[in-house]
């Protein structure tokens, strides 16, 4: 029974050190490659859009990174609609404007194309 225990202790804690690693991984390689969009014009247009959006502290907007997989992500803009006491009263679904793909190795943006949903 103990050794049944402790095998099981060590799956959890393999599972958790594979799991806590993954989610490292993830948001090292979304801020490189969000640094890497720095200057390009799709970002500037993306930081004008939130900029026009922001109303003072009741429209709260920012930009956002996420993968879809070792070399392709979706950025696009989060908006929240906030109440005097910064209660959020309303979020909007996420608003996915450009495509991102980038050398899986190095995280230099390899192209950007606009976000398009496909219609069969």
């Amino acid at each position: 029974m103990q050794r049944i225990i402790v095998t099981l202790l060590i799956l959890l804690i393999a599972f958790a050190s594979y799991k806590f690693g993954k989610i490292i991984t993830e948001k090292s390689v979304q801020s490189t490659v969000l640094k890497n969009l720095e200057g390009t014009q799709e970002m500037k247009a993306l930081q004008a859009i939130v900029k026009g959006v922001s109303e003072g502290n009741k429209i709260q907007s920012t930009i956002f990174l996420e993968l879809s997989s070792t070399s392709t992500a979706y950025l696009g803009i989060d908006y929240k609609v906030l109440d005097e006491d910064a209660t959020v009263l309303q979020s909007e679904p996420r608003k996915y404007f450009y495509v991102v793909n980038f050398d899986k190795q190095t995280k230099k943006i390899a192209a950007i194309q606009p976000y398009t949903i496909e219609i069969n």
